[in-house]
């Protein structure tokens, strides 16, 4: 009777590789900058940033996740880099004297808050609240500044990223004082309608009562904005989607508006 021979032992090179714990850590770290990486390229000041720059920024990033109602800062801190909304939306705003809360501009995905250091110490001119659960990534000053000095351009975007932010600011504030609710709503559409196609889908990313406050109207004038310009055929309105049937009829025919009013 042949007995079976006992099953030869594995030798080194046949035992399976077990990654060990600081290559699970490098992993990990590897995919987090990528991950920074892809998020930042969407970013206005970075667009035209070389790969090796942006991953150089994506390392030092700082993730920050900030719950519903959560603040990123206070009014008079300083600024200690730039803030972009990876996810979710933070509202700018101050208190009033009266207790009111005047809300100066909601930041959306991809979106820098513009907060930036000042020679006089002043801090941050109004406070900064996540309206929804959020996530902020933080590029220190430090490493933007260091990055500056060796590519111009890239603190040459970032002015100019400052100052469409200014212009769009200048229109939300007089679309403020001049405008009315459905006007304000058309504008808000528009400048989200990019691209050369006719029909455009946005998704509104909050809640009709959380737009409304952004729009500064009640939520019954906003739902009576929504019914009227579907029944003129402009939109289809889908929960939080809005689907704009035609953005260049939208734009003309808003346009001739306002141009009538003026003159009237």
């Amino acid at each position: 009777m042949n007995t079976p021979s006992p099953a030869a032992s594995p030798r080194p090179n046949d035992r399976p590789t077990i990654p060990t714990a600081s290559a699970a850590s490098r992993g990990v770290s590897e995919f987090r900058t990528e991950a920074l990486r892809y998020f930042l390229r969407q970013c206005a000041p970075f667009r035209n940033l070389p790969e090796a720059d942006l991953r150089d920024l994506a390392a030092v990033a700082i993730v920050k996740p900030l719950g519903k109602d959560g603040y990123l800062f206070h009014r008079a801190d300083l600024a200690t880099g730039l803030y972009f909304v990876r996810r979710g939306i933070v509202n700018l705003h101050r208190v009033a004297m009266d207790g009111r809360e005047v809300v100066i501009h909601f930041y959306r995905e991809g979106e820098l808050l513009v907060e930036m250091p000042n020679e006089m110490g002043e801090g941050c001119p109004a406070d900064a609240r996540a309206v929804v659960d959020s996530e902020i990534v933080l590029i220190p000053w430090r490493d933007f500044a260091e990055k500056c000095r060796h590519m111009p351009d890239l603190a040459l975007q970032l002015l100019s990223t400052v100052e469409r932010h200014v212009h769009d600011l200048a229109t939300s504030f007089e679309d403020f004082v001049s405008s009315d609710s459905v006007t304000r709503f058309v504008h808000w559409l528009l400048r989200r309608c990019t691209g050369t196609t006719a029909t455009v889908e946005i998704d509104l990313g909050t809640t009709k009562r959380i737009l409304a406050s952004e729009l500064g109207v009640r939520q019954e004038t906003l739902s009576r904005t929504f019914r009227q310009l579907s029944e003129s055929g402009y939109l289809v309105v889908r929960g939080r989607r809005i689907i704009v049937k035609d953005q260049q009829a939208l734009r003309s025919d808003w346009t001739d508006r306002e141009l009538c009013a003026a003159a009237a």
